[in-house]
């Protein structure tokens, strides 16, 4: 825009000059060529503005659109441990069996935003292995994953809810895994939608047409008013200039940054952090299924007493 702004004030001077020296007819020759290209600005001011309007909104509301699928699909996994931590811990084993729910549903989440995040994009499965995540002999069935190792997770996730839930459990918790499956589809259908490549391109020619022509074309100066011309300091429509490409530039700029909206790269204050959703629900997790279970429950009907006690709890009645 700076640049855009010194083209302005060097037009303005040239034109100045020729105010001050050219003879009448030659002059006014040239301010209406002026005019005429000062004309073609507000067509595409037009153009822009509709464009701008229809395809910024769109992609502002599909970048939260983003964000708020990211926090549903944190509650999804939220609502699986909480089904899944309602299992014994009285012995070894029972831990062990919630230890490896918590593995595989921080794995799926990984695996659920790693394409799309350019700081977990290319991680193999060693860091998964060093911190605890993954097995060894696990790592070796992803890879033969034909589509993602995301969708051998979801199995993982449904092979340990037949094994480890019953009756209304074990129906709430695959419940609660279609919930979450169907969430982290939606996650990667809306990062994968983009406008037509057509469109973009129109857009950007668009912009950058009127950017080139707002130098020539401003809107404060009439050229066929010759004193005018000469004696004015016409600073405002050097700004003017300045405000407004920037403006446009700007805009462009920042649409092109949000349609990778992991990228904390181009624009780090716009991106999405996948990781701190990812820690935020690792928390989470935690509690639904290491938290302890008071001391005593009162009951007075008896179905819940029984669920109670199976659960180890001591029953006051």
């Amino acid at each position: 825009s700076i640049g855009l702004m010194l083209l302005t004030a060097l037009y303005i001077s040239c034109m100045r000059n020729a105010a001050r020296y050219l003879d009448k007819s030659d002059y006014m020759w040239l301010a209406s060529a002026t005019k005429e290209v000062s004309s073609i600005a507000t067509p595409l001011q037009t153009a822009v503005g509709m464009l701008l309007s229809f395809y910024a909104l769109n992609r502002l509301g599909w970048y939260w659109n983003v964000l708020l699928d990211g926090h549903a699909l944190q509650g999804r996994f939220h609502d699986l441990a909480m089904i899944g931590g309602a299992i014994r811990k009285d012995t070894d084993d029972d831990w062990k069996a919630r230890y490896t729910l918590y593995r595989h549903e921080m794995l799926d989440f990984f695996f659920t935003y790693q394409p799309y995040t350019p700081s977990l994009r290319f991680l193999d499965f060693t860091p998964l292995i060093n911190c605890g995540l993954m097995e060894a002999g696990e790592g070796e069935i992803l890879l033969r994953a034909h589509r993602s190792p995301g969708t051998v997770t979801e199995s993982w996730l449904a092979n340990w809810i037949a094994l480890n839930l019953k009756a209304e459990g074990r129906q709430q918790g695959l419940h609660a895994l279609r919930e979450l499956r169907a969430s982290a589809t939606k996650v990667q259908t809306l990062v994968d939608q983009r406008a037509p490549v057509s469109f973009e391109s129109l857009l950007y020619v668009v912009i950058y047409a009127l950017v080139v022509i707002l130098p020539f074309a401003p809107t404060t100066i009439d050229y066929n008013k010759r004193p005018t011309v000469m004696e004015g300091f016409h600073v405002a429509a050097v700004l003017g200039v300045g405000i407004l490409s920037a403006f446009y530039l700007a805009l462009l700029h920042m649409l092109r940054h949000i349609q990778a909206p992991f990228d904390n790269i181009g624009s780090p204050n716009d991106a999405l952090c996948p990781l701190a959703l990812m820690n935020s629900t690792e928390r989470k997790l935690r509690d639904y299924l290491s938290a302890s279970l008071p001391a005593v429950v009162w009951l007075d009907e008896e179905p819940g007493a029984a669920a109670a006690e199976d659960l180890g709890v001591k029953v006051g009645r």
